[in-house]
């Protein structure tokens, strides 16, 4: 009885929108980085939040594109309008840390995941003494920054698991998405079930694959700048969007934060909410050749081009 209140509850808040301002002439609790991403097709816009007394935490605000016009989509909002649905920066920076906690002593249930990544708060931005914020889909991810030569190690001898699926950890052994795929299709004869929601095998039962983990990728140069390279492995076997997945593969610099990524959950759906779209093909295809939304322009500041 009380999982199923607990399950209502969760329910209920994600029906109904919270918002953060993301404008730190008003909050000095945190600074912000800006970053607008494409790629041929479609645009995105990230919101890199990092505070100032917490070095090792910060949060990512991405708004998403439209299915069919491409652009994400703002529209103007009354901040009088949502006084009571704004959440603070002590609020965020709490709801991940009580996230973590409850992560930790329940070895990663469902409820303490959807505290790390949630669609129902979405940012608020300022332009011109106006306020913003979209109409298309958004998502917040919680992240956490470590540093741990940690010891490398094989999940069946096949997969080194060095990350929770919120942690960044720049010295994570390196293990590219492209040697992962190569060792799957040589014994599966298919992409793997990283790639497609409806693949599966043997190794798609594997407990572990249901709670997402985070592997440090080959490094990539981006215009002047070194960044380090990421991917997701998780089972798709969810009804639903798999929001747990998150920025499944992105490119994280020091300083400036998460700056490219690719949203795989998000580009499985139609406006209408109807499954693969666009073709299913073609997803996996930028999945295998890892391809991204990459950063064009950061803080009003045209970026240099990527340099792969």
């Amino acid at each position: 009885m009380l999982m199923l209140m607990l399950a209502i509850s969760i329910v209920s808040a994600q029906q109904s929108s919270r918002y953060f301002l993301i404008d730190d002439t008003k909050q000095r609790e945190f600074i912000f980085n800006h970053i607008k991403c494409r790629d041929i097709t479609y645009q995105a816009e990230l919101f890199n939040i990092f505070y100032k007394d917490d070095s090792n935490h910060f949060t990512l605000f991405s708004a998403l594109p439209d299915m069919v016009k491409k652009v994400t989509q703002w529209k103007e909002i009354s901040l009088d309008t949502i006084k009571n649905n704004l959440i603070s920066t002590n609020s965020l920076k709490k709801q991940f840390n009580e996230g973590l906690i409850q992560y930790i002593n329940t070895n990663g249930s469902d409820q303490a995941r959807a505290a790390f990544k949630s669609e129902w708060i979405k940012p608020i931005i300022k332009i011109n003494n106006k306020y913003y914020t979209p109409i298309t889909p958004t998502l917040m991810e919680h992240f956490q920054i470590s540093e741990n030569n940690t010891p490398f190690n094989y999940l069946n001898n096949i997969f080194p698991n060095l990350n929770q699926f919120f942690e960044i950890n720049t010295d994570a052994v390196i293990f590219p998405l492209a040697k992962f795929e190569a060792f799957y299709q040589d014994k599966f004869k298919h992409p793997s079930f990283n790639s497609h929601y409806d693949t599966y095998d043997g190794f798609n039962t594997h407990y572990v694959y249901n709670k997402p983990i985070i592997i440090r990728g080959n490094n990539v140069q981006i215009g002047e700048k070194m960044a380090y390279s990421y991917w997701t492995l998780a089972s798709w076997s969810i009804d639903g969007k798999n929001i747990e997945r998150g920025i499944d593969r992105f490119n994280y610099i020091p300083g400036l934060g998460i700056v490219s990524g690719a949203f795989s959950y998000h580009f499985w759906w139609d406006n209408k909410g109807k499954i693969n779209t666009p073709p299913a093909s073609v997803l996996v295809n930028n999945y295998l050749e890892n391809v991204q939304l990459m950063p064009y322009e950061i803080n009003s500041k045209p970026f240099k081009k990527y340099k792969p």
